[in-house]
């Protein structure tokens, strides 16, 4: 009789064991984890991607993305407010976004979540007054100040009252005082979308001209020898 009871007793143990994995499994049914990133800041002048990480309490990466806020050509620029998607993601998380210009880490912003079925949104602010601020470990910046990394326990947007910029249309003319003076001015963001040098070699018009220049001396030698 014992050894009947104890055979079941690790029957179902074996069976416990071998749903954890079942349980911590992709839900498909499972809305998908949204970051939502806002701010105030110029693009591309001050950023012109985004880094969204997901950690959990022991550093582990969860999830990862990067949003550049460009394409070419052109550049076609974006603006803030930025929504990236992730798989589900559920538990008790670290959500950090960086904002890069020219691929260099210039401001970043975390905060705490618990994330699950029913509240699976992160919403992220970068603020001007946080460019160029380095914090300590398990702190971030804030207005512009250092502070312990907060637990984000509602679903209220951070971006709420927040100014944005109007993010200028590469596309369109700049008008400058520059240009009118013969020194033209590059549109913003076109570092991000260079544009090949020409080849004068294959230019037809630079090789008629050359032909033409040709054929002008040629006939001055002629003139000058008769």
């Amino acid at each position: 009789m014992q050894l009947l009871y104890r055979a079941r007793v690790l029957q179902l143990l074996c069976l416990a064991l071998l749903g954890v994995p079942l349980l911590g499994a992709c839900n498909p049914d499972a809305p998908d984890t949204v970051v939502e990133v806002c701010g105030n800041l110029s693009i591309p002048e001050e950023i012109d991607s985004l880094r969204v990480e997901i950690t959990d309490q022991d550093n582990n990466l969860i999830r990862e993305g990067v949003r550049e806020l460009w394409s070419c050509p052109g550049p076609s620029l974006m603006a803030l407010p930025q929504r990236v998607e992730f798989a589900p993601v559920d538990g008790d998380v670290f959500v950090r976004i960086q904002g890069i210009r020219d691929g260099v880490p210039v401001i970043e912003n975390t905060l705490r979540k618990s994330l699950n079925a029913d509240d699976f949104r992160a919403t992220v602010s970068l603020e001007q007054g946080c460019l160029g601020m380095r914090c300590g470990p398990g702190r971030t910046c804030s207005q512009g100040q250092c502070e312990l990394i907060a637990l984000a326990s509602d679903t209220i947007s951070a971006c709420a009252g927040l100014s944005t910029h109007d993010t200028p249309d590469a596309s369109e003319p700049v008008a400058d005082a520059g240009s009118d003076a013969g020194n033209p001015v590059e549109p913003p963001g076109a570092y991000l979308c260079p544009q090949p040098e020409p080849d004068i070699s294959e230019d037809p018009d630079a090789t008629a001209v050359e032909d033409e220049s040709g054929l002008q001396t040629t006939g001055a030698d002629a003139n000058e020898g008769s």
